[in-house]
C-alpha cells in the first residue's frame, strides 16, 4: 500500500468527537433494557482508529463497522453468508460519535458519511433474539445474516440465529442525511414475519443518525474545531477553550508562558499531515513541543502530530514587552494570542505618605506607597525571581531609612514602605532605591515627608453653620501636637495617640452615617478625622460635644475638656425675617448706586 494511501486513511480514522451541529436532528433512542450499561459501554465505542479494530458484536447493541476499506470492495458478503465481524468494512465514513460525545453504542450515534459512501453496522443475535434493522434515506444493499426472516431494500428482519452478523447500508441518491434503527425483543410470541410487517413491536435499541456529504473534507483545517488556547503549565490537555488562571497572559520576564494548539478537520479529527508554524512580535521567543521546551527564535515549525501540541512563549531579554503570537496550519491562521512580559525595575514611584510619628520605627505605622515598574510603565510585584524584595534599599540622600514592609505580588499596583522618624527630624524627602539583577541602581522620586508628636490639642467644627433637615453634615475635628503642628496620623498604642482613642460624641439632631461611634478605631489624615451625620428634621439652634479624654489628659497645656460646636437647622418654608429683609434691601441700593456712578462716568466721557 502505498505511502499516500495510508495517509489518506489515517486522516479517516482518527478519533473524533462530532458536535450535535453536523448530525440529524432526529431524538435519542430509548434507554436499552435489554442490555445492561455495563455490557453497552464494554468494549462497544464506535471510533474510527488507526488500527481498523470494529467493536465487538452485542446482541441488541446496533454499532458501526470502525474499520475502513482502502479500496473500496465488498464491505458486507451477499445475502446468506456469514462473514467474521472483524473483516466488515465501512466504505467512505468520515466520522462518527454520539448525541452524548462518549462514542458508546447504545445511545442515539452520528455518523458522517460520502455520498458514494457505504456504512456497514454490526449486531448479534441471541437464541432468543428477534430484530430488525430498518433505514430511512438510504438502502440496504446487502446482509450477512444467515437466517433472514423478511427483507426489503429498507428493511431487514432476523431471529435467534445465535450469530454475529452485518448490514450494508448505502445513502439515496440526492440524500442529505439517513437514519438507521435497530428494533429489537426478547418474546418468544415474536418472529422475524411478524416484526417485519408490523403485527408484534420491538424495543428501540439503537439509532443512527448519518449526514451524508457530497465531498470529503478530512484532513482539512477547519476554524470551527481548532483553536489556540491559553495553557497553564505547558502540559499538552487537549484543551477546547482557554484555561482560566490568575494571571493569564502575563508574567514576568524570567516565566515562559504556552498555549495549547489544536489542528482538526471539521469532523474534529486530528490532523495528520502539514506544518505548523508560530511567529511572535516584538522579538518575543516560540518553541513548539513540550512545557519544557527552550524558545530561541521568533520564529518555530512544526510537523509531527499536528494536534494537541505545546508552544512555548519566553521574553527575550529583561526590558519588559507585549508580544502577539501567530499560529498557522500551511500558511492558514489557526488563531493569535496576546502575552505581556513584565520588565526589570525601570521607575520607583512614591506617595501617599502618612504624617509620621517621631521616634518611632514600628512596622506598618509610619509609611507611604512605592510603585515599581518596567520601561512600558507596568507595575512589578517584588519578591519574586525577576525582581526580589532585596533589590530594595535607601538613598544616601533620603533623610529617612526605609524598608519595604509589604509585598507588592500580594499589593499590585502598590507596595507599602514604612519609614522611620528619628526625634530629631520634622520633614525632610523620603529617597528609595533599587539594584536589579543586571547591576542597575534605580532612583526614586525625593518624596517630602512630615513627622509629628502626639496628639496635644484639638478643635473641631462642622462645614456649615446653618442646614435644612435631611442634609449631609460633616464634622471635622483637628488635632495638633505640642509644637503646634498636625499631630502624627501613625498608631501605635492607645495610650499615646488619638487616632486610637474612643472619641465621645454627643449627637442632638445628628444621625450618623455608617457604624456608630463606640470604640471607634480610626487613623488620621494630615492630623484630621471626618465624620459624617444626616441633619435632622426639628428646627433650631443646636450644639454638641466632642471629646477625647486621652488627648485632654496628655498635657494640661492641651485641650482640658470637650469642645462645643453649634449649628442651626432651618426649614425650606421659614419666612423671611426682617433683618434678611433690611440686608436685602441694603445690597439693592448698593448695586443701584454703582449702575448710576458707571452711567454718569459713560455720559461725562462722551
Amino acid at each position: 500500500m502505498s505511502t499516500k494511501t495510508i495517509n489518506k486513511r489515517i486522516s479517516l480514522i482518527s478519533v473524533v468527537a462530532l458536535g450535535v451541529g453536523l448530525l440529524s436532528s432526529a431524538p435519542a433512542s430509548a434507554t436499552n433494557t435489554l442490555v445492561a450499561a455495563t455490557v453497552i459501554g464494554g468494549g462497544n465505542a464506535n471510533t474510527l482508529s488507526s488500527s481498523d479494530t470494529n467493536p465487538v458484536p452485542v446482541d441488541h447493541v446496533l454499532n458501526m463497522a470502525s474499520e475502513l476499506s482502502a479500496d473500496g470492495t465488498t464491505t458486507v458478503d451477499a445475502n446468506g453468508t456469514a462473514r467474521a465481524a472483524g473483516a466488515i468494512k465501512s466504505i467512505g465514513l468520515l466520522a462518527q460519535s454520539d448525541i452524548s460525545g462518549t462514542l458508546v453504542a447504545g445511545t442515539t450515534q452520528t455518523a458522517v458519511l460520502l455520498s458514494t459512501g457505504t456504512l456497514s453496522v454490526l449486531t448479534s443475535t441471541g437464541a432468543a433474539t428477534v430484530g430488525m434493522i430498518q433505514v430511512t434515506g438510504g438502502t440496504i444493499a446487502s446482509t450477512g445474516i444467515t437466517a433472514v426472516g423478511a427483507f426489503s431494500p429498507t428493511a431487514v428482519a432476523f431471529g435467534d440465529t445465535n450469530a454475529d452478523f452485518a448490514v450494508a447500508i448505502k445513502p439515496n441518491a440526492g440524500a442529505t442525511s439517513m437514519v438507521v434503527e435497530l428494533y429489537a425483543t426478547d418474546s418468544a410470541a415474536v418472529t422475524p414475519a411478524t416484526l417485519f410487517d408490523g403485527t408484534a413491536t420491538g424495543l428501540l435499541t439503537g439509532r443512527i443518525n448519518v449526514t451524508v456529504s457530497s465531498a470529503s473534507v478530512a484532513g482539512t483545517l477547519s476554524a470551527s474545531t481548532s483553536g489556540v488556547w491559553y495553557d497553564s503549565d505547558g502540559a499538552a490537555s487537549a484543551r477546547t477553550s482557554d484555561e482560566v488562571f490568575s494571571g493569564r497572559g502575563t508574567s514576568n520576564y524570567d516565566t515562559n508562558q504556552y498555549v495549547n494548539v489544536r489542528a482538526r478537520d471539521a469532523y474534529g479529527s486530528a490532523l495528520t499531515t502539514g506544518l505548523l508554524t508560530a511567529s511572535a512580535t516584538n522579538g518575543a521567543l516560540v518553541k513548539f513541543g513540550s512545557g519544557t521546551s527552550t524558545p530561541t527564535a521568533s520564529s518555530d515549525f512544526y510537523s509531527s502530530a499536528l494536534d494537541n501540541v505545546i508552544l512555548t512563549v519566553a521574553a527575550p531579554n529583561r526590558d519588559g514587552q507585549s508580544t502577539v503570537v501567530t499560529v498557522s496550519h500551511n500558511g492558514t491562521v489557526i488563531g493569535t494570542k496576546s502575552f505581556t512580559f513584565r520588565g526589570q525595575v525601570d521607575k520607583i514611584t512614591l506617595s501617599a505618605p502618612v504624617n509620621g510619628l517621631r521616634n518611632n520605627s514600628t512596622a506598618g505605622t509610619n509609611t507611604f506607597t512605592a510603585v515599581f515598574s518596567d520601561k512600558n510603565g507596568t507595575a512589578l510585584p517584588t519578591a519574586t525571581t525577576a525582581v526580589p524584595s532585596g533589590g530594595f534599599g535607601t538613598s544616601a540622600s533620603s533623610a529617612y531609612a526605609l524598608s519595604l514592609t509589604t509585598d507588592a505580588s500580594t499589593a499590585l499596583p502598590a507596595a507599602t514602605v514604612t519609614f522611620t522618624c528619628p526625634d530629631t527630624t520634622s520633614t525632610g524627602n523620603a529617597i528609595a532605591t533599587y539594584a536589579n539583577i543586571g547591576g542597575t541602581i534605580i532612583t526614586s522620586n525625593a518624596l517630602p515627608v512630615s513627622c509629628s508628636r502626639i496628639a496635644w490639642k484639638y478643635t473641631a467644627s462642622y462645614d456649615k453653620a446653618v442646614y435644612l433637615p435631611g442634609e449631609i453634615a460633616t464634622l471635622t475635628v483637628s488635632f495638633t501636637d505640642v509644637d503646634g503642628k498636625p499631630a502624627a496620623d501613625s498608631l501605635t498604642s492607645a495610650s499615646d495617640n488619638a487616632t486610637h482613642i474612643v472619641q465621645v460624641i454627643s449627637e442632638s439632631q445628628m444621625t450618623k452615617v455608617g457604624a456608630a461611634h463606640a470604640a471607634d478605631d480610626l487613623r488620621t489624615l494630615n492630623g484630621n478625622l471626618t465624620f459624617k451625620y444626616i441633619v435632622g428634621q426639628n428646627v433650631g439652634t443646636y450644639s454638641n460635644s466632642i471629646n477625647f479624654p486621652q488627648v485632654n489628659a496628655n498635657n494640661s497645656r492641651g485641650t482640658t475638656g470637650a469642645v462645643t460646636v453649634a449649628f442651626t437647622i432651618k426649614s425650606a418654608t421659614t419666612a423671611v425675617t426682617n433683618e434678611e429683609v433690611l440686608k436685602s434691601i441694603v445690597a439693592l441700593i448698593a448695586s443701584i448706586n454703582k449702575q448710576i456712578q458707571a452711567l454718569q462716568k459713560l455720559i461725562l466721557k462722551r
